[in-house]
């Protein structure tokens, strides 16, 4: 049933990006809301088409 659903779905690269953004920045503020990281030290760059290559992404920490 779920497979007849999601071919009845037409998603797009734009769409899988904008997704992806989304949940970083979600990220972001579950960091700073409750993991009390500052603000100003983490960080959110863009998704790129090259970075929607899987099911599993890689997520990057910086130390500032």
């Amino acid at each position: 049933m779920y497979a007849d659903v999601w071919a009845q779905q037409p998603i797009d690269q734009t769409d899988l990006l904008a997704l992806a953004d989304r949940r970083a920045l979600a990220i972001k503020q579950h960091l700073v809301d409750v993991l009390n990281f500052d603000f100003s030290r983490v960080s959110v760059t863009k998704t790129k088409a090259a970075d929607l290559s899987g099911r599993v992404i890689n997520m990057e920490i910086e130390a500032k």
